[in-house]
């Protein structure tokens, strides 16, 4: 299949046009090759040959070689809150922000003087997790070391314009004598990534590198004579079974048979895997803790669910005896410090697939909850592919378990059979899809007037706790001139202050434009009481330290788009 994948990496075609605004020059091209000038940096122009070569061949943990950033722990960054005033704000983050799902903080030598750099990115989460973020969404800083040991921010934009999210892959990356940011973002229909290249503390290029994933091609790899109409149909239905993701009545087997919500089976199912869950817990608890050293409260998520269409049974080992099981897809989580769930994957290949979406599933067998690998030593989770879904059908006199994979960029799909029966398994049909690669490719650069005015500072909301469940929160701004920024951030409180008629419980804050000579903010406070609601746009000239007052009309003059 390695052959068939360059030759279908040589026949991916896309449109090539210019679009020119805002002095940026922005060029979606085709794969086949690039005129010199498109790309500034030649180290650029080699790390997209080398990823597009790596796509193909499925092989982009080889990147691994050129990561040079740590992911910065809690106790680290709260370190940093003690030692400079431009971390103080990461003394008020929450522990479980430094998960997979808060902020993102990497610790990396961006210019190779020996001392660590350090990027910080917080994703736009919604407006129900404000609460928790003392900062505003979408925000990305570069802090750079100097020799006295001390850092000033060299890059900050507060609407930083990526597609990726919060589980998504974020990493510095030291290719051919340069550095690189790389966010890379992975579902059912595409894989993209992101890179910014990066020079003296600020980002100067961006090529976006995006693979839809097209018409899907099955290609039966084995199967028995008996399952060749089952090879041939899953052949014809390639395109449903390789994007179906649920839990439709497309993964219900005929012999399956649903346990009715609310039955004996049902309830006693429910109650064994929440015990065993509980035990369970303690020992994906101690691994993780180990492999990551992290503390944290795990959580498995449960197979046994409200919905009938959950639960079934069915003779899978076909010994005679109904075997009771749930069946789920699920993200596999970790619970922190009981507030919020955050995505993981199975320990397994050195968290390979953490942040993967996969199988959960509970099975009883003789009253005692077992596995795949007990009944009949069949490991779903194999090195190359994760578990989704499975489901049992009957043929030919015959029982067969089909499991569907994912490789773990879910561009690749496996649909295998498998005949259980007396404590162990043959496989007895592969069907491999492959979609085929639509390759879209975004690059621009900034002028020599945009890198001059890259912003220089950063802004954050400071919070602080009036009674229990109860806080209020003033802008901060850091990185000015030390006594203009003391007045700023005196007058912004006072400001705040003057207008605050009540206690808040939560505060949302927008900035809706951010330039070297002044920010305009949008802050949203929601008083204790119902209905109680504080709405604010207002102008802070950077230069006077003046707070000037907008309407919704003038402040929307202002609003800058997202960019980088």
């Amino acid at each position: 299949m390695k052959n068939s994948w360059k030759w279908i990496g040589v026949m991916i075609f896309c449109c090539l046009f210019f679009l020119s605004f805002t002095g940026k020059t922005v060029l979606e091209d085709e794969v086949k090759a690039f005129p010199e000038e498109e790309l500034e940096s030649t180290a650029l122009k080699e790390l997209e040959l080398y990823v597009k070569e790596l796509f193909i061949e499925g092989n982009l943990e080889k990147l691994e070689q050129f990561r040079i950033s740590r992911t910065v722990e809690w106790e680290t960054a709260d370190q940093w809150a003690m030692d400079s005033p431009y971390f103080a704000h990461f003394d008020s983050y929450p522990e479980y922000q430094f998960w997979s799902n808060g902020v993102i903080l990497l610790q990396v030598d961006l210019n190779g003087d020996g001392k660590e750099d350090f990027m910080e990115y917080l994703p736009e989460t919604g407006r129900d997790l404000m609460l928790i973020y003392d900062y505003c969404p979408d925000s990305f800083v570069i802090y750079l070391s100097n020799e006295k040991g001390d850092y000033t921010i060299t890059y900050y934009h507060p609407n930083f314009a990526t597609n990726c999210h919060y589980n998504d892959s974020v990493s510095v990356i030291y290719y051919q004598n340069a550095y690189f940011l790389i966010f890379e973002k992975s579902d059912f229909d595409n894989y993209e990534m992101e890179i910014y290249q990066v020079e003296e503390g600020i980002l100067t290029e961006q090529l976006i590198l995006r693979w839809e994933y097209g018409e899907v091609l099955a290609t039966t790899l084995f199967c028995t004579e008996e399952q060749k109409e089952m090879a041939d149909l899953f052949c014809k239905e390639a395109e449903q079974y390789y994007r179906e993701r649920g839990n439709s009545s497309l993964f219900q087997g005929n012999q399956e048979k649903s346990v009715a919500r609310g039955s004996e089976e049902h309830l006693l199912l429910k109650e064994l895997e929440v015990e065993a869950n509980r035990k369970e817990n303690w020992k994906w608890k101690d691994r993780y803790e180990e492999t990551y050293e992290r503390s944290c409260f795990f959580t498995s998520g449960y197979a046994v669910g409200s919905s009938a269409q959950m639960v079934f049974q069915s003779d899978l080992d076909q010994d005679g005896e109904m075997e009771l099981y749930a069946k789920k897809v699920l993200p596999f989580n970790i619970k922190v410090n009981g507030n919020y769930y955050y995505k993981t994957g199975e320990l397994y290949e050195n968290g390979k697939y953490e942040g993967k979406t996969g199988l959960k599933y509970a099975l009883l067998k003789d009253g005692n909850l077992t596995n795949f690998e007990s009944l009949c030593g069949l490991d779903l989770w194999s090195e190359d592919y994760m578990p989704y879904m499975f489901w049992v059908e009957g043929e030919e006199g015959e029982v067969i378990t089909y499991v569907k994979y994912y490789d773990e960029y879910y561009k690749k799909s496996l649909l295998e059979g498998y005949r259980i029966k007396e404590g162990s398994y043959e496989k007895v049909l592969s069907v491999l899809y492959q979609p085929e690669l639509l390759f879209t490719r975004k690059y621009e650069k900034k002028t020599e007037e945009e890198k001059e005015n890259v912003l220089t500072y950063m802004v954050y909301l400071q919070r602080i706790a009036k009674e229990k469940y109860v806080v209020t929160a003033y802008p901060k701004i850091y990185g000015l001139e030390k006594d203009l920024e003391k007045k700023l951030n005196r007058e912004l409180e006072q400001y705040i202050k003057e207008r605050d008629a009540y206690s808040e419980y939560l505060i949302e804050s927008y900035i809706l434009s951010a330039t070297k000579k002044q920010v305009v903010f949008n802050y949203i406070a929601y008083g204790s009481r119902r209905g109680d609601i504080l709405k604010l746009n207002f102008m802070v000239d950077l230069e006077t330290g003046k707070i000037q007052k907008l309407e919704n009309e003038e402040a929307d003059l202002y609003y800058q788009e997202k960019g980088w």
